[in-house]
C-alpha cells in the first residue's frame, strides 16, 4: 500500500472541503484519511496527483478571474493512466 504526502494529503482536504474539520463528521474525516493512507499502488497515487493538479489549475485560474474552458486548461496533458 502507497500512502500520499502530507502535501497531497492537504490538497485533498483542501479542494473536498474537509479542511473545515468542525462541520465535518468524525467518521467521514476518519475515512477520507484512513483512504489517503492507503492507497492501493503507485499507479493509483499519480493518477490522485495528476486530478489534483487539474483542481489546482481549475482553482487558481478561477481566482484569478480569467475566463477558460475546462478542456483548454488541460490541453496538452496526458492523463497516467490514459
Amino acid at each position: 500500500m502507497v500512502s500520499l504526502t502530507p502535501e497531497d494529503k492537504s490538497r485533498v482536504r483542501f479542494h473536498l472541503n474537509y479542511s473545515a474539520l468542525d462541520s465535518i463528521p468524525d467518521g467521514d474525516a476518519m475515512r477520507l484519511e484512513t483512504a489517503m493512507d492507503r492507497i492501493r499502488d503507485n499507479s493509483t497515487a499519480n493518477y490522485i496527483r495528476f486530478m489534483l493538479d487539474a483542481l489546482d489549475d481549475i482553482f487558481n485560474n478561477l481566482m484569478t478571474g480569467e475566463t477558460f474552458d475546462s478542456r483548454q486548461l488541460i490541453q496538452g496533458k496526458c492523463c497516467p493512466l490514459a
